[in-house]
């Protein structure tokens, strides 16, 4: 299929995607028009199933995704399967620059648009066309005031636990913690799903 595709000039492959051997998404030809583009479905789809939407895809889940589905349903308030990481920023920060980098990220990488559904009792993948995350920004200035636990260190924390909907999404949550004009603390969690 690929030498029948790159002998054609007129023909390109675009946009590949792993679903147990790599597989064309997408067939781009350029015509008297532009370029216009066709999902193609993958041969390991069922019938009918491959696209949900213009750019939305069906998938069926891995052994693995399909282990931590049930270990999610088992233990429902359970942070085993959050993975939190966050990264002090010092110094002046562009909050409109953070936006669109973090948009551009998550519309490149499928696993971070990706949700969970059973669908004729199998779990499949729903890749989304749209992100559901986005940065979400939380003014962390608080009076100094004594406490157990750092003020910042609870916030943080308190994202870290907060549960996933795996149906509903979004699987990845990204929150800019405004400590004053000059320091802030991004703080990613992803499913490990």
């Amino acid at each position: 299929l690929f030498d029948e595709i790159t002998k054609n000039p007129e023909t390109r492959l675009a946009d590949f995607r792993v679903a147990g051997t790599i597989t064309p998404r997408r067939l781009t030809s350029r015509d008297g028009e532009g370029i216009s583009t066709a999902p193609i479905p993958d041969a390991g789809d069922a019938p009918g199933q491959s696209a949900l939407g213009d750019e939305s895809y069906l998938l069926p889940a891995s052994t693995s995704q399909k282990r931590f589905w049930l270990l999610a349903k088992v233990a429902l308030n359970s942070t085993a399967l959050h993975m939190p990481a966050c990264v002090k920023i010092s110094g002046p920060l562009s909050y409109p620059a953070l936006r669109a980098a973090i948009k551009q990220l998550i519309e490149r990488h499928e696993a971070l648009r990706t949700t969970f559904a059973e669908v004729d009792g199998e779990l499949c993948q729903i890749v989304n066309s749209r992100p559901g995350a986005s940065l979400r920004i939380v003014d962390a200035r608080v009076d100094s005031g004594f406490s157990d636990e750092d003020p910042v260190t609870a916030l943080l924390r308190a994202e870290a636990e907060q549960k996933f909907d795996l149906v509903h999404g979004p699987l990845a949550r990204i929150c800019l913690f405004r400590i004053n004009d000059a320091e802030h603390i991004l703080a990613i969690t992803l499913h490990h799903i």
